[in-house]
């Protein structure tokens, strides 16, 4: 049987030769052109988001400062909203008290950003700021007020802004430090980010300093906490979650008519909502209607962007929802509610509710593999009234599925000759997000997607070892090159496979002590008996249940040891491989049979041939971790055996 499995090893050697042969034969672009063309989403998310505020200058008074030490550190405050929202690389805070310590600090080192916090005098920071964009203009600075009431002072002195890009109030909560970072590194990243990862943009538009103070904490805060939430009921690497924070969705602040309508422009295609005052100014000159202008404007070139109009003056609400928005009275106590609901609601980053013609809820899904569900199964009239209104497309937009997204935005109701055709659609919409996530992956185990060969289901987290990192690597190729279209009616596909990374074998290895015995005992045979009498992690065995239950084709059950495939000293052919028919009618037999294989291919690190190849190359074997690779045996059935 060994044999068998070293002269497959040598057969797919040979076989890799001539592939690649072959395709040099077969005059296909470089490869690192195909692969680049290719590229998974996690590649693209690396391109996002590459200016980031790390290094901070805050400019404050003596007073200022032991204000902030009293409610305490600042840095801690903003350490704490990063870790809350489980976001990386918080920037750091340089202190100086005086606009002279603040020039000497900018000369000896380079930042990202610079906040003058002010109080009751407001000459020196403002000549600061000059100062300061004399050294380099580019840096943006924030002023900070330190309440409401130096609010009125500010407004009632008129102060040159010239050198100011931001001017915001702060009234102890420490999430507009959050909201100020976040704003400036939205401006600096959103042309790139829409045009490399499609991300979406919220405009907000507001020039009271009082409310886009209030309203930018809560929409950052809440967009990213709802981003994080979907992210984390994925089936993705931990990695790739992290990364796709970077597509959250970017809010951009307009205070004029002209501003408002430059970025309306600008990021048309990609906006996801407006928020709009209804009072502000259009050519210099303020407008009570202003924010209704500019919602007819942006409704005859996008007729289904959901809007928000927020006013502190009740008779607009009246006009706001004839305009088929909602309506926010600045004055309700429940006012960052409502905008946190409408979020989570109108946005897609809540729960889907399908509802009825009198709009009753009648089903809701809280991922993709339920509403995929339901959409099978909702009458015809729900399915066309949520998809007149591209609540599907808000709700992948929502998921980052953005490129989907945009092709259910394009499609019209009326393309289709029937509901059960646009059901189709849709559906086929879902396959094609989901096989887009996981081709060529390796991926968390889900019992839904036994029978995929796309992606390679991870049993357990670890290392994949040296075989299996050749599979996935194989896999990626097979699902980025397509060879079918190179060598019309040959399709390849790698047999259905899973992995139980290396995590596992150091957890069983450390649970029932065999550290300190299997390696320091000769008797292989002992050694087998003690691991098969020793049981895997209950985690482990459901998903392996789970699995059995499903699949019942004969296993291959292979060592992917992190030595094996190594160039100059690879290790393959030294550990053991094992064969298993799992046909047994009974699911704990053939769960047993599965579980002993992995414990036998865990003691194959001690046999006597093993450990003396790890003496003839000079490794130490406790340096060894082993993977395990469960693999389907493809053939056919001989004489019903």
């Amino acid at each position: 049987m060994r044999f068998y499995f070293e002269y497959l090893d040598l057969l797919a050697i040979i076989l890799r030769f001539f592939l690649i042969m072959e395709l040099k034969m077969m005059n296909i672009e470089n490869l690192d052109l195909i692969m680049e063309r290719y590229k998974t989403d996690k590649y693209v998310f690396h391109d996002l988001m590459r200016d980031q505020i790390r290094e901070i200058l805050l400019v404050a008074t003596l007073y200022d400062s032991f204000i902030l030490e009293r409610e305490g550190e600042l840095s801690e405050q903003i350490y704490g909203e990063y870790y809350q929202l489980k976001l990386s690389s918080a920037p750091k805070i340089t202190q100086a008290s005086t606009p002279q310590s603040a020039l000497e600090k900018m000369k000896e080192k380079h930042f990202d950003m610079v906040v003058l916090m002010v109080g009751i005098d407001l000459n020196t920071p403002l000549k600061l700021s000059k100062e300061i964009k004399k050294i380099d203009s580019s840096i943006p600075v924030a002023m900070l007020l330190n309440n409401n009431a130096n609010l009125a002072l500010f407004y009632e002195k008129k102060p040159d802004l010239s050198a100011i890009d931001r001017v915001f109030v702060w009234n102890g909560d420490s999430k507009i430090f959050l909201a100020m970072i976040k704003h400036f590194e939205d401006l600096k990243n959103v042309e790139n980010d829409t045009k490399k990862g499609l991300v979406r943009v919220i405009l907000l538009i507001e020039d009271n300093i009082k409310y886009y103070s209030r309203y930018l904490p809560v929409l950052y805060a809440e967009i990213m906490k709802l981003t994080q939430r979907l992210i984390t009921d994925e089936n993705l690497e931990e990695m790739y979650k992290v990364l796709r924070m970077r597509a959250r969705p970017k809010v951009i602040l307009a205070t004029t008519y002209e501003e408002a309508q430059l970025i309306f422009d600008k990021y048309e295609e990609n906006l996801l909502c407006l928020i709009t005052d209804i009072r502000f100014s259009k050519n210099g000159k303020v407008y009570p209607d202003a924010g209704f202008q500019f919602a007819s404007f942006a409704r005859s070139r996008n007729k289904k962007l959901p809007i928000v109009f927020q006013s502190s003056e009740p008779e607009n609400e009246k006009k706001a929802i004839e305009m088929k928005g909602l309506f926010l009275n600045k004055n309700s106590e429940n006012l960052m509610l409502s905008l946190r609901q409408f979020i989570r609601s109108d946005l897609g980053f809540g729960r889907f509710h399908f509802k009825n013609e009198r709009s009753e809820v009648i089903a809701s899904a809280g991922n993709m593999i339920e509403l995929k569900e339901l959409v099978k199964t909702v009458p015809d009239h729900v399915l066309m009234y949520h998809a007149s209104r591209d609540d599907f497309s808000t709700w992948f937009m929502a998921r980052g599925e953005i490129a989907f997204a945009k092709i259910l935005k394009s499609i019209d109701i009326e393309h289709f000759s029937s509901t059960n055709q646009m059901r189709d659609f849709i559906l086929q919409i879902f396959k094609e997000v989901e096989h887009n996530k996981t081709k060529g992956r390796a991926i968390k185990f889900d019992d839904k997607m036994i029978g995929d060969t796309s992606s390679i289901m991870r049993f357990a987290n670890g290392s994949l070892g040296g075989k299996g990192r050749g599979l996935l690597f194989i896999n990626n190729l097979i699902e980025i090159f397509k060879f079918s279209r190179y060598i019309p009616e040959i399709e390849i596909k790698l047999p259905l496979t899973g992995i139980v990374g290396t995590d596992e074998f150091d957890k069983f290895m450390e649970r029932h002590g065999f550290r300190s015995t299997a390696y320091k005992n000769k008797d292989y045979n002992k050694i087998k008996k003690d691991f098969v009498s020793a049981s895997l992690s209950q985690k482990l065995k459901k998903r392996f249940k789970k699995f059995v239950e499903k699949f019942k084709k004969p296993l291959a059950v292979r060592s992917s040891g992190l030595f094996e495939d190594m160039l100059l000293q690879p290790f393959a052919g030294i550990y053991e491989t094992y064969l298993i028919p799992n046909n047994h009618p009974d699911v704990e037999v053939r769960l047993k049979q599965l579980c002993t294989a992995v414990k036998l291919v865990y003691a194959s690190i001690f046999s006597e041939k093993s450990r003396g190849y790890f003496d003839a190359v000079s490794h130490k074997i406790e340096e060894e971790k082993m993977a395990v690779i469960i693999q389907e045996v493809v053939g056919n059935n001989y004489d019903n055996v």
